[in-house]
């Protein structure tokens, strides 16, 4: 028999410096390793309230406060491979972003794009005559990815593999650099997929990544893509110099306008399949139709050029960081 966890109530009181979901988030921890009746008191209990459901199966509200018991998760994460309708102007906009930094580097011929899942960039690679490796770990997604390339007239010197986080299957020094868009936050332990980047990347070689930023923003979409954590601009330039790296350049993207559409369109669409219990449709909708349009979603990236002056405020949703594996001392 399992043994009962003792019931208690712990009572928590609102932080403002957080969001409403990283408190909720943080309560459900607390009563899901200690078995407790969890309590807030907030002056903004009503907006609490509305997202509570999301988090615990029972919310009693009386004046300012809340209180909470039997959590629930989501228990699933979707397989990008299964969902390749699930793309739009602002994703394009940041690989446009990221390309650029790498276009500023001469001598970039072989990449390994790091969780390639549906290959929007691992096909360009492979369109603009780079010795190109995709990994990911989605059996489905590799297989997607693998009739995608094999469209494209003289694709020599390409590879597709499944692997996991804990290892890059392939052997030291290989490649001139790496791509890695919005994968780190989904891997249980991150600082090994660090180490392996290392590992594979010549002398002089570098890292491109993105990643989502601040946990300040984090919600139950985090939870639905599969995310274990988000970073401040600190943890993700600590991370790369724990293991060797020399950390170039960061950019916080992603405010005003990426803020917006992510708050207005792109969650909202996802939290009411999270609320229904849904993954969405196999059979795209007419908004992922357009949302995947080429033309359409090249154009809406405009739009998102915008957001470039006030990466100053540091209030953006996402990191970029360009991370070079030093040379060797003669």
């Amino acid at each position: 028999m399992k043994k009962r966890l003792r019931n208690t109530t712990v009572s928590f009181t609102d932080d403002p410096s957080i969001s409403i979901h990283h408190m909720l988030y943080r309560m459900r921890q607390r009563a899901t390793t200690q078995g407790d009746t969890v309590c807030l008191y907030s002056s903004r209990i009503n907006d609490y309230r509305s997202f509570a459901k999301m988090y615990f199966s029972h919310v009693i509200k009386t004046n300012n406060t809340l209180s909470l018991r039997n959590p629930i998760f989501v228990s699933y994460a979707i397989d990008w491979g299964e969902h390749p309708d699930i793309y739009g102007p602002r994703d394009y906009f940041r690989n446009t972003i990221i390309l650029k930094e790498l276009k500023k580097y001469r001598g970039i011929r072989k990449i390994l794009d790091y969780g390639c899942g549906i290959g929007n960039m691992f096909t360009y690679f492979v369109r603009n005559g780079y010795t190109a490796t995709g990994m990911d770990i989605s059996k489905t997604a590799i297989d997607y990815v693998k009739k995608k390339v094999a469209t494209i007239p003289a694709r020599s010197n390409v590879r597709v593999i499944c692997g996991t986080f804990e290892t890059v299957p392939v052997p030291s020094r290989t490649f001139d650099a790496i791509w890695c868009g919005e994968v780190l936050e989904h891997a249980p332990d991150d600082a090994t997929v660090v180490k392996n980047f290392y590992r594979v990347l010549r002398a002089g070689g570098r890292c491109f990544i993105s990643v989502p930023h601040s946990m300040q923003h984090w919600s139950d979409i985090d939870e639905y893509w599969g995310h274990y954590r988000r970073y401040s601009e600190d943890e993700i330039r600590s991370l790369f110099r724990r293991y060797g790296f020399i950390v170039e350049r960061t950019i916080i993207w992603g405010f005003p306008l990426s803020r917006l559409w992510d708050n207005l369109v792109y969650n909202h669409l996802f939290r009411r399949k999270v609320t229904e219990k849904k993954l969405p449709e196999k059979t795209p909708s007419f908004l992922s139709k357009v949302l995947n349009n080429n033309i359409l979603v090249r154009l809406g990236s405009l739009v998102f050029y915008f957001d470039q002056l006030w990466n100053w405020t540091k209030l953006g949703k996402g990191i970029i960081l360009v991370a070079r594996k030093p040379k060797k001392k003669l």
